[in-house]
């Protein structure tokens, strides 16, 4: 099978080939040194992104795992957001690293703990129609009175 570098060879005329063989690697070993720079320069800002924020990300995960004291809520959804945002940034520019895979999982870790789901009385079923739904209904009459009458005229008026 037939490189890239044997069918340029090839369309070339012999006298020329020389030459144009050696233009075609320099441009290859140009391309390829632009890909290790941006590579290269693309690993140094993940290093510094990871490096300023670890402390962070550390301290969110001992609140996570009960070792350190509790904090305020406040401070606790500060901490979610600011994980939640670096984890955006980082599922943007540094998609398939392992420091995107680190906070998805802190993300996902803390999503689970601050909203899992808390058992209702079973109470709280009977409390609603009995007290929130007549109280709701209360507050808003007139607009309801006011969205009834208007369906109430339009039945009428598709009747006839």
């Amino acid at each position: 099978m037939k490189t890239l570098l044997d069918l340029v060879k090839d369309r070339l005329p012999k006298e020329k080939k020389k030459e144009h063989y050696h233009i075609f690697l320099d441009k290859l070993r140009a391309k390829n040194e632009r890909i290790l720079l941006k590579n290269y320069v693309n690993f140094q800002f993940q290093r510094l992104f990871y490096l300023e924020n670890k402390a962070k990300w550390l301290k969110f995960e001992n609140v996570l795992l009960n070792n350190e004291p509790r904090l305020s809520p406040d401070e606790l959804s500060a901490l979610y957001i600011e994980v939640t945002d670096h984890l955006s940034y980082a599922q943007t520019f540094y998609p398939d690293s392992k420091t995107a895979e680190y906070l998805n999982h802190l993300a996902s870790q803390s999503h689970q703990k601050i909203y899992k789901a808390k058992r209702e009385s079973s109470r709280r079923f009977i409390t609603f129609f009995t007290e929130e739904f007549p109280l709701l209904f209360y507050n808003y009459q007139k607009q309801l009175l006011l969205a009834f009458s208007t369906f109430a005229l339009f039945c009428i008026i598709t009747s006839i």
